[in-house]
C-alpha cells in the first residue's frame, strides 16, 4: 500500500521506518523541517525508565520498546542511548513515587529500597529529611532524541521514503484518505495522523480530546569540580501530588537538565513565546528545595516544547475510515515510539484488530 504519514516527530518517523520495513510505500509530511524547536519530540534527550506510577500497562511495554529500540540501533549501525539508572524520590505515602514502586515489585522488577540514612550516604547532595518514597533501578536512561530524529530522517530518505519537509497539510478526509497541501491534493491507500500538538488544527474534533501543554525545561553547565558527581548521577524523578520534576544528568556532551513534571494546559506551538523569567525561577527554586547545589547554578539556557496531553496522560490511537489517528501523548510517548510503529503495522496489515491496538496504546491491560 501507498501510506502517507502526516507529522514528522518520533511517532510518524518510527511509523515510516516500521511501514517501510513492511514493505509499503510511503510518504511523510512535516509542516516545518524534521527536529524544528516548537514539537513535542524536540529536545537532546528524553527518558526511558520503568516506573509508571500505578499505569502498570505503560510500565509492562518497557521491555518490548527497549526491543524495538534495539532493532532501530541495528538499522542505524549505531545506539543512541546512554543507561543511568533510575532514582525515584517521593514524599507521601500514596503519591506517584510509592505507587511506582508498590507495581515494580509486584512484577518483579529489581529496585533497591533507599531509607533515609542510605540515600544521604549516597547521595549527598539530595534534602532526603522529608522523603517517604525513594527506591533506585538500575535500568533506565537517555535517548537522545535529537540525533535519533535526525538519523531517523537520513535512514528513512535512503531507503526510499519520499520526505517532504515545509509541506504543511491543510485538509484531509479521513475516509477517503485524501490529503491537500497548498500544490495538490493526493490519495493514498492509508494515513496516519501524528500531528503533535496541532492535531487540533488538522482535525479539530480532537481538540475536545487534547490540550496542547507548552513545556520549560532549563539547562545547566555545572563547574569542573561538579562534573565527576553529575557524570555518575543516576535520573532523577521526584514527583509528588501537586509538584514534581525530572532532572536528567550529563551525558555524551549534552547538559544537565531539569523539567517541570506537571502540565501546563496552556499556550499553542504558533505563539512561540519566550521563557519568562517567573517560569525560570519558579522552577529552579522548586528543584534547588531538593537538590541545594542546583541553586548555585546558573541557568545556561531555557527552552520551550509543547506536549499534547490527554486524559489520564493515556495515548490515543483511534481508527476513522482510512485514517489512524495516533495523539494524546501527553510528555512520555517518545520511548514508545518505535514499538507503537511496530504494532501500528500489524493493524495496518491485518494482523490485529484495530479494537486491540487501541487498548494497549492506551496502557489499559
Amino acid at each position: 500500500m501507498h501510506i502517507a504519514v502526516i507529522g514528522g516527530g518520533i511517532m510518524g518517523l518510527s511509523a515510516a521506518f516500521a511501514l517501510q520495513e513492511a514493505g509499503h510505500t510511503v510518504t511523510l509530511y512535516e509542516q516545518y523541517t524534521i527536529g524544528h524547536n516548537r514539537a513535542s519530540s524536540h529536545d537532546a534527550h528524553r527518558l526511558i525508565r520503568y516506573p509508571y506510577g500505578s499505569m502498570t500497562g505503560y510500565m509492562q511495554m518497557i521491555a518490548p520498546a527497549y526491543a524495538a529500540w534495539d532493532n532501530l540501533w541495528q538499522a542505524l549501525g549505531k545506539s543512541l542511548y546512554a543507561p543511568t539508572g533510575t532514582l525515584v524520590l517521593g514524599n507521601c505515602a500514596d503519591d506517584w513515587a510509592a505507587a511506582s514502586q508498590h507495581a515494580l515489585q509486584a512484577f518483579n522488577h529489581p529496585l533497591e529500597d533507599l531509607d533515609q540514612p542510605t540515600l544521604k550516604a549516597r547521595y549527598p547532595f539530595l534534602i532526603a529529611d522529608a522523603t517517604n518514597t525513594a527506591f533506585l533501578q538500575p535500568s533506565g536512561g537517555l535517548l537522545f532524541a535529537q540525533q535519533i530524529l535526525i538519523a531517523l530522517k537520513t535512514l528513512l530518505a535512503e531507503r526510499g521514503v519520499t520526505m517532504l519537509e515545509e509541506a504543511p497539510v491543510t485538509h484531509l478526509d479521513v475516509g477517503k484518505a485524501t490529503l491537500g497541501t497548498s500544490h495538490q491534493t493526493y490519495t493514498f491507500d492509508r494515513c496516519i495522523v501524528t500531528a503533535g500538538p496541532w492535531v487540533g488544527t488538522l482535525l479539530p474534533r480532537f481538540s475536545q480530546q487534547v490540550t496542547p501543554s507548552r513545556q520549560v525545561t532549563l539547562f545547566f553547565d555545572p563547574p569542573a569540580s561538579d562534573r565527576p558527581l553529575w557524570s555518575t548521577c543516576p535520573m532523577i524523578l521526584d514527583i509528588d501530588h501537586d509538584s514534581g520534576f525530572y532532572l536528567v544528568p550529563p551525558r555524551a556532551g549534552t547538559m544537565l537538565k531539569i523539567g517541570d513534571h506537571r502540565f501546563s494546559k496552556t499556550g499553542h506551538p504558533e505563539a512561540d513565546l519566550p521563557v519568562q523569567s517567573s517560569e525560570i525561577e519558579a522552577m529552579h527554586r522548586a528543584a534547588a528545595r531538593r537538590i541545594p547545589l542546583l541553586a548555585q547554578y546558573p541557568v545556561h539556557r531555557s527552552a520551550v516544547c509543547y506536549y499534547t496531553v490527554a486524559d489520564e496522560e493515556r495515548f490515543i490511537a483511534h481508527c476513522e475510515g482510512k485514517t489512524w489517528i495516533l495523539t494524546g501523548f501527553s510528555g512520555h510517548g517518545f520511548k514508545f515510539g518505535p514499538l507503537i510503529g511496530q504494532r501500528l503495522v500489524q493493524v495496518v496489515d491485518g494482523h490485529t484488530a484495530p479494537s486491540v491496538f487501541t487498548t494497549w496504546v492506551s496502557g489499559n491491560f
